[in-house]
């Protein structure tokens, strides 16, 4: 059985009709952190671009597409491939787009395998690599250099992987997006919308030791002082740096912080006084910079 098969039959059964399996080896939903300061353009890798494309009429046929020497077009990432010349959109109200009772969907599935090449940036080697995908419109199977890396049902949020060991080094990599148009989750997904089909959102390689980050703020009772909660998930310890709305330092702490800040510029719609938040690993990598209307004033 080929990795890819290992994928879409796990347990002997097609992965699209199994609600009970959601994702796999998907890493937990995060935050979008934005990368910050001379660091950033080293820690991101954007695959966008032109991608190989084929498309084939339903799962059961992707693995022997996936090693045909030919056929292959090139596509738009991100790009829909309803949207690119291949299959077609499918508007619905409140009737599915096919008759079959959950969990399962037409034989008839159209199925895009799509396949690009990339380098792994230098001063990645002892660092995690993080496969992310923006989103992506129906079930998505992932593989790294012919390895199975993931699976990941939701059509409209990002599925990121580690695949920090399957990765080469100083040699060129391959990653395949096979994309089954139709599974369980159609059905829990279904609205009043046009139902496309592809990679609806960038896809990237980023190398951040910084997972998640929660910031909560506001004023006291009196609203004088401000009050800045933040917590966050990385491997390693974590600092955070306050800057008022002219770029100066208000505050350096670790975190996990609660800590009071005196008299803040307060925003308001007439005066809207943003202050800058940057997270920094270890006094090392400073990976996301959120500019926040911390402090409100009182409606």
């Amino acid at each position: 059985m080929s990795a890819l098969d290992t994928l879409l039959y796990p347990g002997g059964r097609p992965a699209w009709e199994l609600p009970e399996l959601p994702s796999l080896n998907r890493l937990q939903p995060r935050a979008t952190l934005e990368p910050y300061g001379p660091a950033a353009s080293r820690r991101l890798l954007s695959l966008d671009g032109t991608w190989e494309f084929r498309l084939v009429p339903r799962p059961e046929d992707a693995a022997r597409a996936l090693r045909a020497a030919r056929g292959w077009d090139a596509v738009a990432v991100p790009g829909l491939w309803t949207m690119q010349g291949y299959d077609r959109p499918h508007y619905t109200n409140v009737v599915m787009p096919f008759a079959e009772r959950p969990p399962h969907v037409p034989e008839a599935n159209p199925t895009g395998i799509y396949r690009r090449r990339f380098t792994v940036p230098r001063g990645w080697r002892r660092r995690p690599v993080v496969l992310s995908f923006g989103a992506v419109e129906g079930a998505l199977f992932v593989l790294v250099n012919g390895e199975a890396v993931g699976i990941s049902k939701d059509s409209r949020t990002p599925a990121e992987f580690d695949v920090t060991d399957v990765v080469r080094h100083g040699e060129e990599n391959e990653v395949v997006a096979v994309v089954v148009r139709w599974s369980d989750a159609s059905f829990v997904e279904d609205q009043d919308h046009w139902w496309h089909a592809g990679i609806s959102r960038g896809v990237c390689l980023r190398s951040s030791r910084i997972d998640d980050l929660f910031v909560y703020a506001g004023l006291d009772d009196d609203s004088r002082h401000g009050r800045l909660d933040v917590t966050g998930r990385a491997a390693g310890a974590l600092e955070a740096r306050l800057l008022d709305p002219r770029g100066r330092t208000v505050l350096e702490t670790p975190l996990p912080a609660d800590v009071e800040v005196r008299s803040p510029q307060q925003w308001s719609a007439e005066s809207p006084a943003l202050y800058t938040l940057v997270v920094t690993r270890d006094g090392g990598d400073v990976l996301t910079r959120t500019a926040r209307d911390l402090f409100h004033v009182p409606a």
